[in-house]
């Protein structure tokens, strides 16, 4: 299984105090997810982290999607041709503005902090996975992640 976090930044100045800081804790956190099995039906699971200042009256061009399955996922790499991967979840979560401000003024340490309230308490994303799906160690996943944040 392939585990992949991925963060939409706006084009905030004051944002690159913190973005060389998300960078690392994501590349660590997904180094740490990938590097264990959590069973066969699901191949990847993509976490999406929307972190914009959301200006009044915007509001609607930041809606967060729902957690979505794909059986099978089909794109095209130009280089490789059409790919497939079989059993792809993905789900979206938005940092609260509050977060956000917080994540202006952060260092490194209140940075993984915040970062970490946002991802475990999105894990609740998983009783999403359809129920057909019986090869993912839901358990064990979870673990994983709350042990990169020292939280087991």
């Amino acid at each position: 299984m392939t585990f992949q976090l991925k963060f939409t930044f706006c084009a905030d100045t004051e944002a690159e105090s913190f973005i060389s800081d998300v960078s690392k804790i994501t590349k660590d956190l997904t180094d740490v997810i990938n590097a264990d099995t959590y069973g066969d039906d699901i191949s990847v699971i993509g976490i999406h982290i929307i972190c914009v200042r959301v200006r009044p009256g915007y509001e609607k061009f930041f809606k967060v999607n729902k957690p979505e399955f794909m059986a099978e996922y089909k794109y095209v790499k130009p280089l490789e041709g059409e790919v497939t991967i079989k059993g792809y979840f993905s789900y979206e979560i938005q940092f609260s503005q509050e977060s956000y401000e917080q994540l202006l003024k952060a260092d490194y340490n209140h940075v993984k902090k915040i970062i970490e309230n946002e991802l475990i308490s999105s894990l609740g994303n998983l009783s999403k996975i359809p129920k057909k799906i019986k090869d993912f160690n839901e358990d064990k996943f979870c673990s994983k992640f709350k042990a990169f944040f020292k939280l087991e």
